[in-house]
């Protein structure tokens, strides 16, 4: 059939029983002798076959490592097995079915027929309990450090046995184990990995499980509705925070999901959805706020802001303590969501969350996205021709809050508006080309 694999697997059984001798440096059969049967077999019968004719602890040693994953981890082999694995894994590797890496010190199999054919050796009514005992092992066997490194293996072999998992106290810890693995996952931003996590994880919860371990579930679904939406899977995200909206216990805890609830609406291009989202939680956390924005409320909040700066020197407004109330801080999160909602929709709503997050700063203290509000009240002082010097001032100010909150987004959107916007006002063409090509 032109597969080279296939060949050698057929030869090596053939050669194994008897049938094709090497001697006097020739090879020689005879055609009576040979077994159609075997050759019509399919080459992954031939590799089952061929694991078969193996020492019995080499094939449990095989097993164990096809259930582990692509890279056989020797150290895991032990533990499973209770044994020490490297001499049985030494024999696999002379046999031809793994490949020992000096660079890593483990195993890898040979080719993926092999890591099949070895989990195939695997009654299929006991693969579940396999599965099961294999990650129990490890769990119980493994210190605190180990069990964060090995946090997503160990997930996903309790996952594949999951189905054994009745009891109520061990289906919590099975998706106490997937919430860590999914955290794990995304510390490597492996997105896939971290959503089939979540979802084994919300899966194995027991009906009360609101009720009973709020903590849990609370995470889970929150989790689970950000990483659907960074892999833009909207239809699983609405599911995931109605369940949080109705089980929440105060809005504090409601507040990632509204958070996710917004950025998935804008990236459907539902921006005027989101805002009223946005401006509803900043009602309920104490800031009234239109959720449309006409000229008079875009003035009437330019002329409070700039009232309130009246007397404030730029020292004034650098040495302000940083924002400690909860509420607070996520009054200026939600305005700065709903900031680059409207920005990036060039809708008027932009100036009004940006100039309210001014007051909020000046009457709480400094939070991160400052930068960005009096980057935009510097550009409306600018590009409005109310004030060019004040504008370059508050440009200036921006920037350099932008500097010590050492947050790499507002920063960059800070120094993009008043590069753009306030710089060629009061700068030679020359030296505003200058600027901008720093900041790109």
């Amino acid at each position: 059939e032109g597969n080279v694999f296939r060949f050698f697997q057929l030869l090596r059984l053939l050669v194994d029983q008897g049938i094709i001798i090497f001697k006097n440096r020739t090879w020689s059969w005879d055609d009576a002798d040979l077994d159609l049967d075997l050759v019509k077999n399919s080459t992954l019968d031939l590799v089952i076959r061929t694991l078969k004719t193996l020492p019995r602890p080499v094939q449990e040693a095989l097993k164990a490592a096809s259930c582990l994953g692509v890279e056989v981890d020797c150290s895991a082999i032990d533990r499973v097995l209770q044994t020490p694995s490297t001499p049985l894994l030494q024999k696999a590797e002379d046999e031809g079915f793994l490949i020992f890496y000096p660079q890593t010190g483990g195993y890898v199999f040979a080719h993926d027929l092999i890591r099949q054919a070895a989990c195939s050796l695997i009654p299929e009514e006991d693969l579940c309990q396999f599965y099961l005992n294999l990650g129990r092992r490890l769990r119980s066997s493994s210190s605190s450090t180990t069990l964060e490194a090995n946090i997503m293996m160990i997930a996903s072999l309790f996952n594949a046995g999951s189905s054994l998992v009745t009891e109520e106290r061990q289906r919590y810890k099975v998706a106490e184990l997937n919430l860590k693995a999914a955290k794990k996952a995304l510390s490597v931003t492996s997105l896939p990995d971290a959503a089939i996590f979540l979802r084994k994880g919300i899966e194995l919860l027991p009906a009360r499980c609101w009720e009973d371990r709020y903590e849990l579930s609370l995470q889970l679904f929150c989790n689970a509705a950000e990483v659907h939406c960074w892999m833009g899977d909207f239809d699983s995200v609405h599911g995931y925070i109605n369940e949080v909206v109705d089980h929440g216990r105060c809005l504090f805890d409601k507040l990632p999901s509204y958070a996710v609830l917004i950025k998935s609406m804008d990236a459907q291009e539902d921006q005027q959805e989101a805002l009223q989202v946005c401006t509803s939680v900043l009602g309920e956390l104490g800031e009234r706020l239109p959720s449309k924005a006409t000229k008079l409320t875009v003035l009437k909040e330019f002329f409070l802001v700039r009232h309130a700066l009246q007397g404030k020197t730029d020292y004034d407004i650098k040495s302000l303590k940083r924002m400690t109330n909860k509420s607070k801080i996520y009054c200026m999160n939600f305005m700065n969501h709903g900031f680059y909602v409207s920005f990036m929709a060039k809708n008027p709503m932009a100036s009004v969350f940006a100039f309210r997050a001014i007051r909020l700063t000046l009457s709480w203290g400094l939070h991160e996205s400052a930068s960005v509000a009096f980057s935009v009240f510097a550009m409306t002082l600018s590009g409005l021709h109310i004030n060019e010097m004040e504008g370059y001032r508050f440009g200036k100010l921006a920037i350099e809050l932008a500097d010590s909150a050492n947050s790499p987004r507002h920063m960059i959107l800070a120094n993009q508006i008043v590069g753009f916007g306030v710089l060629h006002w009061t700068q030679s063409s020359q030296t505003s080309l200058t600027t901008l090509n720093n900041i790109a």
